[in-house]
């Protein structure tokens, strides 16, 4: 029965390129652990603008990897983080398709034929002359965001339709063409906003949704105290290790700004990409004690030069790993922006703390696009009745797990959050203890039972497992050389 099934699903696929909706799908097999899987490629043709019937396509790529069940429950849809970045960014635990088969969707204006991608975009966020978050280096973000808006639209590329509602209508009409009558979300960071507003816009058609790291309507937006309350917490933390024997981390943030020199050996200091570093840095526990090491050391030694490792880091990875920056900024804009807001007066920094910089560069930088606001209904939280599981972590510095609790939590009567200790965003969460992980997560999907049984406190340690300032003198040539390449 089953290979008829499958059968029926491979010609029924293919079929649809006849009609110029799909351009076939492929058979291959997987090797996930010591077990083999199948997995079909394909791709689907979506219009671009489902509101004009004269609108042209994109293609969009789909992965299925199928459960090995006779008769499998519903299938688990994923949703990775973003925006910007590619829905294809694992492969799925082979206990997951025990019995789910799994899907993978390309995200419009990242995975598909159109792909919303710029090197100037991405390369215009290291800022200009050592003050990231100067108006100088705004200026030039924005004037690289009108360039490429210029471009794209001589390339008859309209950014308006490239919002999160047309990627959730990409995802329905492949469920549909699939033939699954209801699906479970599975999503991670962004994606758990795209999940929620497919709960808002497509209810009947979701048995269960899980969403890790989540960011709830209005919060692509970064705000400083949000910062400051992680670090506060990891204040606490950080007093109960060192018996009060040590300087606070927030005092050593400030006393390393305050006593800033212009240069660490030949190189110059840019505080604002030091923050801009440390923002990120804080997405993670481990690479969060990393970060305070280093300005513990610039506070107490005078040694600047794990900090400026973290702002060599910054110059390189953010420009390659930003992904498609007019995909990330289209899909938040058109979520998120408020004319009424005033980006860089609000989030300029504090000259001794951390503060928001990913706000200052991605509100105040870019600036405002000339794009269609998706309507007002997807952009405030609103009653849904999906069956529903937040996994937050305490120290979640980008989507701190209050916010989830008071903002969202309220909206969802069939909803339940988790709060893991100890931990920050999706890396944290989902790989930390990944055992305890996909067992919660499989039978959360299996039974709808939130079981956080076999996850096991695990500490802050403040002795980081790897030093930036001992990394910076030890591969000191390394570093020079990246200073004059980046």
């Amino acid at each position: 029965m089953k290979n008829i099934v499958l059968l029926f699903l491979i010609i029924s696929l293919n079929s649809y390129g006849q009609n110029e909706l799909s351009e076939g799908f492929k058979k291959t097999a997987v090797k996930i652990g010591d077990t083999r899987f199948e997995l079909y490629k394909g791709k689907i043709k979506v219009k671009i603008n489902r509101a004009d019937s004269a609108s042209g396509y994109l293609s969009l790529p789909i992965f299925i990897y199928k459960s090995p069940s006779e008769t499998p429950a519903e299938p688990i849809v994923y949703m990775s983080g973003g925006p910007g970045q590619t829905n294809f960014d694992h492969v799925p635990p082979g206990k997951f398709l025990a019995n789910h088969d799994y899907i993978f969707i390309g995200y419009r204006g990242v995975d598909g034929s159109v792909q919303l991608k710029s090197k100037k975009l991405n390369r215009s966020m290291k800022g200009r002359h050592f003050k990231l978050m100067s108006d100088e280096s705004l200026d030039y973000m924005g004037s690289c965001m009108q360039e490429y808006l210029k471009d794209i639209t001589g390339r008859g590329i309209d950014i308006s339709n490239y919002t999160m509602i047309d990627v959730i209508d990409d995802f329905e009409e492949v469920r549909k063409l699939l033939g699954y009558s209801k699906i479970n979300l599975y999503s991670a960071s962004y994606g758990t906003r795209v999940a929620l507003l497919y709960s808002y816009r497509y209810p009947d058609v979701i048995k269960r949704s899980l969403m890790v790291g989540v960011n709830p309507p209005g919060h692509f937006v970064w705000w400083p105290e949000n910062t400051e309350r992680i670090i506060k917490k990891y204040d606490s933390i950080y007093a109960t290790q060192s018996n009060g024997d040590n300087i606070s981390i927030e005092e050593s943030i400030r006393l390393a700004f305050l006593h800033m020199p212009a240069r660490w050996s030949f190189f110059r200091l840019d505080a604002d990409k030091i923050k801009a570093a440390s923002f990120l840095l804080l997405y993670g526990k481990s690479s969060a004690v990393m970060a305070f090491d280093a300005y513990r050391n610039a506070a107490l030694k005078k040694d600047y030069s794990g900090l400026y490792l973290m702002q060599l880091a910054y110059d390189y990875l953010v420009p390659k790993k930003m992904g498609a920056m007019g995909d990330c900024i289209s899909k938040s804009a058109s979520a998120d922006f408020d004319p009424e807001l005033n980006y860089r007066q609000l989030f300029r920094p504090d000259s001794l703390t951390i503060g928001a910089p990913m706000s200052m560069l991605t509100w105040g930088g870019f600036g405002i696009l000339p794009i269609k606001m998706i309507d007002e209904e997807y952009r405030k939280p609103r009653i849904s009745l999906t069956e529903t599981l937040m996994i937050s972590g305490n120290l979640d510095n980008t989507n701190p797990s209050e916010i989830a609790r008071e903002k969202l939590l309220p909206w969802l009567p069939n909803g339940k959050q988790i709060i893991l200790k100890d931990m920050s965003h999706c890396g944290d969460l989902m790989w930390l203890q990944r055992d305890a992980y996909k067992h919660m997560v499989l039978r959360y999907f299996d039974e709808g039972i939130v079981d956080t049984s076999l996850f096991r406190h695990d500490p802050v340690s403040f002795e980081p497992k790897k030093s930036f300032n001992k990394m910076a003198k030890v591969y000191y040539p390394v570093v020079f050389l990246g200073s004059l390449i980046y």
